[in-house]
């Protein structure tokens, strides 16, 4: 398989496990519609920060798009969980990351072993 192929597949399955259309992905992005359909037909690759703003906005890890079955639905959808909380993560100001960390810290100490 085309690795442009394989990227394209990938993009199409987080849009849609998103809910998003290819209009709704484009605006987020800044891009163009046609833009985001050629990359998922696989005729194009996305550029460099396209695909920057490919895992920021999708909230997906960039060894995402390059994987095949190597790993269980299991642990795609864990990878993808921790991607999209890191994702948000990043968009806190420095003083409210100190009160997420703890917060997270005191969910995963209340949880049994």
């Amino acid at each position: 398989m085309q690795i442009r192929v394989l990227i394209g597949q990938k993009v199409r399955e987080f849009r849609q496990q998103r809910g998003m259309t290819q209009r709704e992905l484009a605006e987020r992005l800044g891009r163009q519609e046609v833009t985001i359909s050629s990359i998922e037909r696989g005729r194009n690759f996305p550029s460099e920060d396209t695909l920057s703003a490919l895992v920021e906005h999708l909230g997906v890890p960039l060894n995402a798009f390059f994987e095949v079955g190597d790993l269980s639905s299991q642990d795609t959808e864990r990878e993808t969980a921790i991607a999209r909380i890191l994702a948000v993560v990043r968009t806190l100001p420095r003083r409210d990351l100190d009160i997420a960390l703890r917060q997270l810290e005191a969910f995963v100490a209340s949880k049994p072993a």
